[in-house]
Parts: structure tokens; sequence; C-alpha cells
């Protein structure tokens, strides 16, 4: 599946960005979820049999990752996830999320991941990749 449509498949509202994971032997990029729901209409109405706990995120043959502002790490609710295509086969996938103190401030961090793929690990299977 294009990841553009992938994407829309995926609903992080009212979600948590619980870690950030990147590994450059690997050249994978994960971001980890409080629950990650799967969208199976033009929208999210409550769907919840896919629900994923503690789901991943992973971006394969990742080039680069940027967080910016630098300085904050992700770990409080999600905003949004959107790709754009760079050329065929490389997306810049765009992250938000904010990143909360111990007084309750907090600034959104924008994580931007350059790869060319996109999909969702369960933590019940980690072997298996959901693609679609």
């Amino acid at each position: 599946m294009h990841p553009n449509a992938f994407i829309q498949t995926i609903y992080l509202g009212d979600r948590g960005c619980k870690k950030i994971i990147m590994d450059g032997w690997n050249s994978e990029g994960r971001i980890q979820v409080t629950t990650i729901s799967r969208v199976r209409t033009n929208q999210w109405d409550y769907y919840s049999d896919e629900d994923i706990n503690n789901g991943c995120i992973v971006f394969s043959n990742v080039e680069s990752i940027r967080m910016e502002p630098s300085g904050y790490i992700p770990n409080d609710s999600i905003n949004y996830l959107k790709v754009d295509e760079l050329a065929e086969g490389t997306y810049l996938f765009t992250f938000s999320a904010y990143s909360a103190n111990k007084d309750n401030e907090s600034v959104e961090v924008i994580t931007s991941i350059t790869a060319n793929g996109i999909h969702l690990e369960d933590p019940i299977n980690p072997d298996k990749q959901i693609i679609d």
C-alpha cells in the first residue's frame, strides 16, 4: 500500500507518544504510541477491533531524522502524522507531538523522517509487519 494511503488508515487522535527509537545499524525509526487505531471508513468511528496497544509506527530504510526544536523529547499527545513524496520511493514523514515537562508546560516537537517505507508493529506479534 502506498504510504499516503496507509497513513489514512491510522488514527492517532487523543493518543500519546511513548518512545522514539532510532536504529542506525538497521536504518530504522520507530515511534511507540499508547494506542494505534485503524480507520476502515472515511473517518474514525471509534472502531477498536484492530487497536494496537503500545504499538509502533516503523519507518524503514531511513535516510535522516530531524527533531525541531532541538532539546525536547516528544512524550505527550500526538497532533498528526503526514507524508510527502520526495522522489519515487522516498518519502518525508512528518510527525507532530508535544513534549511536556514536570511543570506541565509543553512544546510542539516536529519529527521529520526521510525513509522509503512505513508499517505498524504490534508488540504481541513483533515479527509481523502490518502493511495494510
